[in-house]
């Protein structure tokens, strides 16, 4: 038995005219046992293209799920329906929380992430929540999404304490970043500058195919050791 939530939150494609309907959905999860007055994980799943279909739901949601489960891990899941989520097209992918570009189609991940704490207190838990430790996933397209949050300074705000890119990162356009050796169009680097720099705590992860680091990946790092902007801390390969 696991406890549910689907419907539209405010803060995620308000008026999304490449969606039916137009106002995006969000799927929030937690196991039977979720118990908010002990320490807690708030997980964000940022899908690729396609990715809220509902074989995407079968083949890799759930499966992580019950994996979580499995783990006794005490958690929400949450999964937002993003620009792509659809069609897998490849337009939209840089709207889905961008304030700047698209008011309709983006929407504000600061404003979406206190809704969904009222959402979890009102349908999925009636204990009091203690504040939770936050992890944002991307996969793929979703990459953007993440760079998206950062860029608009809602990252800065949610404050995560985990940020994972599942090849995720790639050439998104985000030259509004600023950085000490320039400007970036990283997602990875725009996380990095607007955000994780400035918090060392952070746990950063960027995963990759087994094949050779694409060039924008290896902007990335270029962009974040030019600037010097490492300041001591480590970097792990495996």
């Amino acid at each position: 038995i696991i406890r549910t939530y689907f419907g539209h939150i405010a803060g995620n494609g308000e008026n999304d005219p490449k969606n039916r309907p137009n106002q995006r959905s969000s799927l929030v999860v937690a196991p039977w046992y979720f118990d908010p007055t002990q320490p807690w994980e708030l997980i964000y799943f940022f899908h690729g293209l396609g990715g809220f279909a509902s074989n995407t739901l079968s083949k890799r949601i759930v499966p992580n799920i019950v994996k979580l489960i499995k783990e006794k891990r005490n958690f929400v899941y949450v999964k937002p329906q993003l620009g792509h989520g659809m069609s897998g097209s490849r337009e939209g992918q840089t709207d889905s929380f961008n304030k700047k570009k698209h008011p309709g189609r983006g929407g504000d991940f600061e404003q979406y992430h206190n809704n969904i704490l009222g959402i979890i207190q009102k349908h999925i838990t009636t204990a009091k929540l203690i504040a939770p430790r936050i992890g944002m996933y991307a996969w793929s397209a979703g990459g953007a999404t993440l760079g998206a949050i950062a860029a608009s300074g809602a990252m800065a705000k949610v404050a995560p304490h985990k940020i994972f890119f599942a090849d995720a990162e790639y050439y998104w356009g985000y030259k509004d970043v600023p950085n000490k050796s320039g400007t970036t169009r990283s997602a990875l680097a725009a996380v990095w500058h607007a955000y994780v720099i400035d918090n060392p705590k952070v746990h950063l992860t960027l995963m990759t195919g087994t094949g050779k680091v694409d060039r924008n990946t290896q902007r990335a790092f270029k962009s974040i050791k030019e600037g010097n902007d490492l300041k001591g801390r480590p970097v792990y390969y495996w």
